[in-house]
């Protein structure tokens, strides 16, 4: 199999696994999510340290991120998300150290790639991008009438 088809069928895969726990903690699709609820609800410890090289890393055993609390309150959620991705992989561990750059799938490894895609959508599913206004977002919970949206 080559590289190309292999970094495919893991981005297929990472995009099933991330709507699937969507589906499983009861998010719509086209919802916004709380990365930090979604990791509690799922059994999984997020802890916060003042990392200075690093982004964040993910132990199995017991389920556990580790965040770097130095870094943007965005960069935090989509790097949570990333790390659930190896969770949700079976991974038993990932460190995820600040880099500069990175040039996508070959230079990161299939496993690294596959967490970015299951981060991007589990944080922002593609449908919801191609047809923004075909369904507005529904309000987050507990702001039902709150006039408070995504």
């Amino acid at each position: 199999m080559s590289s190309s088809s292999t970094v495919s069928k893991s981005a297929e895969q990472a995009v099933a696994s991330a709507l699937r726990l969507r589906a499983s903690q009861g998010i719509s699709p086209r919802n916004p999510v709380r990365v930090f609820d979604i990791a509690e609800k799922a059994g999984v410890d997020v802890r916060f340290l003042a990392l200075p090289s690093m982004e964040g890393a993910f132990i199995s055993n017991p389920p556990t991120i580790l965040l770097s609390s130095l870094r943007p309150s965005g960069r935090r959620a989509f790097t949570c998300a990333h790390e659930l991705g190896h969770w949700t992989f079976g991974d038993t561990f990932a460190i995820d150290e600040i880099q500069e750059r990175r040039d996508g799938p070959a230079a990161q490894g299939s496993n690294e790639w596959a967490a970015q895609v299951f981060a991007g959508t589990l944080l922002m599913p593609s449908r919801v991008l191609k047809n923004p206004f075909d369904h507005p977002p529904s309000p987050l919970p507990g702001q039902e009438g709150g006039g408070i949206y995504i």
